[in-house]
């Protein structure tokens, strides 16, 4: 299986912050549907719990929530560096159960 280059350095191909936003929250998109799956993955006959498969579970469940946290993040950074560009001293940003938190 070949492996795709990611080039982040020239200026054809320069990344930015919403391209970092954007594959952060893709990542957050896939990890949640995989979570769903693994959660729903078939039990044994007797309706009994696979630890393996239960691991694999939490596991997912952990990296979609840090994924999903990183998205976040990049984003307010992003909306940050872009207030700073403006010179704007104080920008109000809403984040998720903190609405109009200052940075």
């Amino acid at each position: 299986m070949s492996q795709a280059k990611v080039v982040y350095n020239t200026c054809q191909n320069l990344m930015t912050l919403d391209d970092v936003a954007s594959d952060a929250a893709h990542l957050s998109h896939l990890l949640d549907v995989l979570v769903e799956e693994a959660i729903n993955m078939p039990r044994r006959s007797d309706g009994s719990h696979i630890d393996s498969l239960d691991r694999v579970a939490a596991l997912l469940w952990v990296a979609r929530d840090v994924s999903e946290k990183l998205s976040g993040d990049v984003s307010i950074a992003n909306q940050r560096l872009t207030c700073e560009r403006k010179n704007s001293c104080v920008c109000t940003l809403a984040t998720e159960g903190v609405a109009g938190s200052s940075i």
